[in-house]
């Protein structure tokens, strides 16, 4: 049984990992609607994980609608990446994904949580990334993806 000091402990953990991925999402976003591609990865993962588990509520409550809002806003999308998700679509499929996340931990408890962690991780780096390279004057601004294929806003290849 938990007591209240561990109680809150838990309480706050999951605010700061609810709110971290939220942020994180609505970064991404800012990358040519980035995070729409990364969005489909997380809904189809996390129904894998739910259909190993025989977990079919939020099986279908993953497959469903995220999944084909998600394909419908790739379609028109893909090629250029102009539509984004804006600030409200970001925080909202941020929040409704991490709570998922939580959902399925909770309910399961033969699902590790690094399982999910590992779905999450891409944004968790990147916006660690880039609270880094903010406390460095020097370092160009920029996200992850741009530093792997060597494009930042300074205008100069950074192949490493």
């Amino acid at each position: 049984m938990l007591t209240s000091i561990s109680l809150i402990s838990v309480l706050i953990i999951t605010i700061i990992v609810s709110g971290g991925i939220c942020h994180a999402v609505n970064l991404i976003d800012g990358l040519n609607g980035l995070s729409i591609c990364w969005a489909i990865y997380a809904v189809v993962f996390m129904a894998i994980i739910a259909f190993n588990v025989n977990d079919m509520a939020v099986f279908r409550l993953l497959l469903l609608p995220y999944h084909r809002c998600f394909n419908r806003n790739f379609i028109w999308n893909f090629p250029l990446g102009r539509i984004f998700l804006g600030d409200a679509g970001a925080y909202t499929f941020g929040h409704v994904l991490a709570w998922i996340a939580l959902l399925l931990i909770n309910r399961h408890s033969e699902i590790s949580p690094l399982a999910l962690l590992l779905i999450f991780l891409r944004l968790v780096t990147d916006m660690l990334l880039s609270m880094l390279r903010q406390k460095d004057p020097e370092q160009p601004i920029g996200h992850t993806y741009y530093f792997a294929t060597g494009h930042c806003s300074d205008g100069v290849d950074h192949y490493v």
